[in-house]
């Protein structure tokens, strides 16, 4: 029950209730990563959808080799790897720990039979999580808006 309080703080499970969030706290897995390890590689397959920062800091790039660019910074409470909640397509993106960091992770398979089981929950789920990707989208636009200011 050790995370359940903490899972309330970030984003996509703030509207659940201490009783939805029990059976996620269960499935939970703590992974510790030192700083400089790639947690995400762009391109690759994983069964772990989800990643939640519990302590720690990392970066998100974008490309590969000399043609990688940082396009977020992410801090405790801050999650990644969610796309794949919506498709089985390789990771989007390359995520490196920037410090040494704890992060909670939740596998496809265990958050799909949560969902399923629970019509409530995964309402609450999906909702917060069309506004996180929503909030990242207009984030991405404003970033490419400004980087196409300074280079013309």
């Amino acid at each position: 029950m050790e995370n359940t309080e903490y899972l309330k703080t970030v984003f996509i499970f703030r509207e659940l209730t201490s009783m939805e969030l029990i059976p996620i706290n269960r499935v939970l897995k703590t992974v510790k990563v030192p700083r400089g390890t790639e947690i995400i590689r762009e391109g690759e397959l994983t069964d772990r959808m989800l990643y939640i920062i519990k302590k720690g800091a990392v970066d998100i790039y974008k490309g590969l080799g000399l043609h990688k660019k940082k396009i977020t910074h992410l801090l405790p409470g801050n999650h990644f790897g969610e796309i794949a909640l919506i498709d089985d397509n390789p990771r989007s993106a390359t995520v490196v720990a920037l410090d040494d960091s704890e992060l909670l992770t939740i596998s496809h398979a265990d958050f799909e039979e949560i969902l399923e089981q629970n019509e409530a929950t995964a309402l609450k789920v999906y909702r917060a999580f069309t506004k996180a990707l929503c909030n990242r989208l207009r984030q991405a636009n404003e970033n490419l808006i400004i980087s196409q200011q300074v280079q013309g």
